[in-house]
């Protein structure tokens, strides 16, 4: 009896023990899900302050609703995530959040667009109170010129005139500030007008991306892009002319982008998969940029070696990996 008990006892302490780890694909994936929800409601939140519906928030709920539907269908009554549905997870979460952006961006920009229209109206209506302004110092000032006037009267027209040049100083500033606005306005217009095509284009590449502040980073197996041989040596995978001219005929299209290309090895402490390895086989990958057509000082290349895992050990092809981060031009000010 005390050797059942025993035992009992043990395996309670192994499931408490295994617990953290047992959960920590399910707390990945959750914190994907979550990260991607709030991004989506604060868009949902825009559109309803805009009343306008825009079609990427759609995408985005449903993107949404794959990774919740894939979590809570490979979860084990145990709380225990398949790790094998992780990246799945992470790919619809991902998604969310690119689409959720994209509207985001698109909704500021129909909001800079009804303030310019604003503005573009508000504009003549001053010019015209300034020009109604004109006219009446005209006729005072003429007024004034005529002799025999009293001079109760000529101090009350000198007076009035006095008042009607602040006045008309004071709309001059207006529309030179209204003008100003316009032109920020435009600018930013013309800015998340270049974002929303951009996200598009990434969209359209469809690659596992992760959307940061500073810039898209595109998730690219290893494999499609570098063949690695028994003894270690590398080179460039057949279809990787393909991917990289994809993803350099974007660049171009857009200028100003850059490049920032990270090389990922497998997660375990391999000479093969070294920094020093990884950094080879990045400065391949800058080549080929170059050689796509994309500038040279648009391209940067490193390798991260085994430092920088995704997924837990013994998942060393999925931590195999080329990370490229698109970087858009800084918007004009």
């Amino acid at each position: 009896m005390k050797r059942i008990l025993f035992s009992l006892l043990l395996s309670v302490l192994c499931v408490a023990l295994a617990a953290p780890v047992l959960a920590d694909e399910r707390e990945q994936a959750q914190f994907a899900i979550q990260k991607a929800r709030t991004v989506v409601e604060k868009t949902t939140a825009k559109s309803d302050e805009a009343k306008v519906t825009v079609a990427e928030l759609q995408k985005a709920r449903t993107y949404l609703g794959n990774a919740q539907v894939a979590l809570d269908k490979n979860t084990s009554w145990r709380g225990k995530l398949n790790p094998a549905v992780l990246p799945d997870i992470r790919y619809w979460a991902e998604m969310a959040e690119i689409a959720a952006s994209t509207g985001m961006a698109r909704l500021e920009k129909i909001s800079h667009e009804r303030e310019n229209v604003r503005l573009e109206k508000a504009i003549p209506e001053i010019e015209a109170k300034i020009k109604v302004f004109a006219d009446k110092e005209e006729e005072i000032r003429r007024l004034r010129d005529q002799a025999g006037k009293p001079p109760s009267e000529m101090k009350s027209l000198s007076g009035e005139l006095a008042s009607l040049r602040t006045a008309r100083t004071g709309l001059e500033k207006d529309i030179a500030q209204l003008k100003a606005e316009r032109e920020g306005l435009k600018k930013q217009v013309n800015s998340l007008t270049r974002t929303v095509e951009f996200q598009r284009s990434l969209e359209k590449l469809a690659y596992l991306s992760r959307p940061s502040n500073k810039g898209t980073t595109l998730v690219i197996p290893r494999d499609d892009l570098i063949r690695t041989a028994a003894k270690g040596s590398s080179s460039l995978a057949p279809q990787a002319a393909l991917h990289i001219q994809r993803i350099a005929d974007l660049v171009k299209a857009y200028p100003g982008t850059r490049l920032a290309v990270a090389v990922h090895g497998s997660g375990k402490p391999v000479r093969a998969e070294d920094q020093r390895a990884t950094n080879a086989m990045a400065q391949m990958i800058r080549k080929a940029f170059l050689i796509a057509g994309v500038a040279d000082s648009a391209v940067e290349a490193s390798g991260a070696g085994t430092s920088e895992p995704l997924f837990a050990k013994g998942a060393g092809d999925a931590n195999r990996r080329v990370e490229i981060r698109l970087i858009p031009a800084s918007p004009t000010k």
